[in-house]
């Protein structure tokens, strides 16, 4: 299994369901040979919209498979804006494209690309159900919420944390669980300053958690997806950066409403959840302020967001199956 960033090799390399966890070199002609001649695989998958033009282009050369999964296009995007005859060619990499939705299907369709693709959905969908069904309760966690509302506040950036400070220093009474998306020391001070009477998880930790703090830093990676089992509402960062929005469908697979940032127009499940009114968009202080309201003090309008966030969760699984489906029909998985 390899990564490119941090945030996912941290977390699985360690993972025992793999012979070996790395970092993809840089896509060069020279990585791209040397890597693949040392692996020699017989199936690669891509994961989402992943294009490494010498990784493919020597796969290709060497007559392996290549599946491309969960993968998601817009008409908008670099592939129907120039270039055209790049993108096709290097979409024609790919053994087999499996994309999320219709969107998907019509906007490659409308390049030329007909044949090797289907609608499979996300992937995701199944990880984050099987996620939250074996979760296991966190250290500390119950201490620290003292049976108090709390908002878990998923792969903030400065952005998000400006927007979400105002409200926890009017509500002293709302719990806040914050796990940024850098961990780094001098992020975690700044984080300690922002916030009033907030803790790290490693200090809590290693205390007799007696102590009152309202927010409660995790200085970890690792544990977000366990800690939005504690959350009355999520919010999950990034949509105020142009890289956009993060994983919402941890939170919303435990049943409860998630809010986030105005840029998530890349993100079909954001979408989703807002036409399906199981998510939020906001855009400053004060409409993030009117959200948390809503939802804390209408319990009805929490209980159906979170109703319809399940509801979708369940009617978009089974996106593994049908891979693996393919793989099994198309004797891929035999050496």
């Amino acid at each position: 299994i390899s990564f490119f960033s941090p945030s996912g090799y941290e977390i699985r390399k360690n993972y025992e369901g793999a012979s070996q966890v790395i970092y993809l070199p840089i896509d060069t002609p020279a990585n791209a040979k040397r890597l693949i001649k040392q692996i020699n695989p017989f199936l690669v998958l891509w994961i989402k919209n992943e294009f490494w033009y010498f990784y493919l282009n020597e796969l290709k050369k060497r007559n392996i498979p290549v599946l491309l999964i969960a993968a998601n296009f817009r008409s908008t995007s670099f592939f129907f804006k120039w270039n055209k005859r790049y993108w096709n060619k290097l979409l024609h990499f790919f053994h087999h494209i499996f994309l999320q939705n219709k969107e998907s299907l019509t906007a490659l369709q409308s390049i030329g690309i007909t044949k090797h693709i289907s609608i499979s959905g996300d992937t995701r969908f199944d990880r984050v159900s099987q996620i939250a069904k074996n979760a296991k309760a966190v250290k500390g966690i119950d201490n620290f919420l003292k049976q108090e509302v709390c908002v878990v506040a998923g792969s903030t950036w400065q952005e998000d944390e400006k927007v979400l400070q105002p409200f926890f220093i009017k509500n002293n009474a709302v719990k806040l669980i914050i796990a940024p998306h850098e961990i780094h020391t001098s992020n975690l001070k700044r984080l300690e300053n922002l916030f009033q009477h907030a803790t790290l998880y490693s200090n809590w930790m290693q205390s007799d958690q007696s102590e009152d703090f309202q927010v409660l830093i995790i200085d970890n990676i690792g544990l977000l997806s366990s800690l939005y089992q504690y959350a009355s509402v999520a919010y999950v960062g990034g949509a105020f950066r142009k890289k956009g929005l993060h994983n919402i469908l941890e939170p919303i697979a435990y049943g409860i409403p998630v809010v986030f940032g105005p840029n998530y127009k890349s993100f079909p499940e954001a979408k989703d959840c807002i036409q399906k009114i199981a998510g939020i968009s906001i855009h400053n202080e004060s409409s993030l302020s009117n959200a948390l309201n809503e939802l804390l003090e209408n319990s009805n309008l929490k209980k159906t967001m979170g109703k319809n966030a399940s509801e979708y969760i369940l009617e978009n699984q089974e996106s593994t199956n049908k891979i693996m489906n393919y793989l099994t029909e198309n004797r891929l998985l035999t050496n």
